[in-house]
């Protein structure tokens, strides 16, 4: 037997290792949508806690059109205008891109800091920096100047 060959065993192997990585990479997926649909759950409570459940319900109202969920109603009633619904935060909540992780951590984030949870705004808004783009940082600006006015530094950590 050649070296340069590769054994049975493994030519045997590559259709379940093959389906495998795919299962992987949906699993994977369905986790990050998981994730993303639990960051904007702590947003809309978070809008409701600050600004009243009007604002909370128009906030919901926005995170849901563009969601999955009304993809199928959009498609069957409004097949034009689908674009206007389903916008890029479904599309981007599975992706494996830094933005993605920049998304999460604003939602947490703001979601946090609008509830008074500001240590574990700060927290969030380093995870967004971290694992996502660390542009985003100047998203958490104001969230960071409001904390510190109104704490100070050494209040925040409780």
């Amino acid at each position: 037997m050649d070296i340069s060959t590769p054994s049975p065993n493994i030519e045997r192997l590559k259709p379940e290792l093959f389906a495998l990585k795919i299962q992987v990479f949906f699993f994977i997926r369905i986790a990050l949508g998981l994730f993303c649909a639990a960051c904007e759950t702590v947003f809309y409570r978070g809008v409701s806690r600050r600004f009243g459940s009007r604002v909370g319900l128009l906030a919901l109202l926005f995170l849901i059109t563009s969601a999955g969920l009304t993809y199928n109603c959009v498609m069957l009633v409004l097949l034009i205008s689908e674009n206007l619904f389903l916008s890029g935060m479904f599309i981007s909540s599975t992706g494996h891109l830094p933005n993605t992780f920049s998304m999460y951590g604003i939602l947490l984030a703001f979601g946090a800091w609008f509830s008074g949870y500001h240590f574990r705004a700060a927290v969030a808004s380093a995870f967004g920096v971290i694992l996502g783009w660390p542009f985003v940082a100047v998203a958490f600006l104001p969230m960071g100047l409001d904390i510190f006015l109104q704490h100070g530094p050494i209040k925040v950590s409780s």
